[in-house]
């Protein structure tokens, strides 16, 4: 019964968080202050504080660093849950024959 409790309890967090995140986003089809304030910034003084030759790598080697180490994250924990459904069903299997 408590973990119906708190998994519901979490699901409506959750919940609560994306409406609240959705309603704060721009317009469709329009730019938020982000677009602009980054964009400005990256171009005016990207080269300059990377040191990068190639300004789209110093973007995703610097300023992005942490988004692609984060998607890559996400990546390895799809693989490994992907891995552990396939580990346990074919030990189900196996222990059924």
């Amino acid at each position: 019964m408590m973990r119906k409790v708190v998994s519901v309890l979490a699901v409506a967090l959750l919940g609560a968080v994306m409406i609240v995140a959705v309603a704060e986003m721009p317009a469709f089809g329009g730019k938020g202050p982000a677009f602009y304030q980054a964009c400005a910034h990256y171009l005016e003084n990207g080269a300059r504080e990377t040191g990068a030759v190639n300004l789209v790598t110093g973007i995703a080697m610097d300023y992005r660093a942490y988004d692609t180490f984060g998607i890559l994250m996400v990546l390895y924990a799809g693989m490994t849950a992907v891995a552990a459904i396939l580990h346990s069903h074919r030990n189900r299997r196996d222990k059924n024959e």
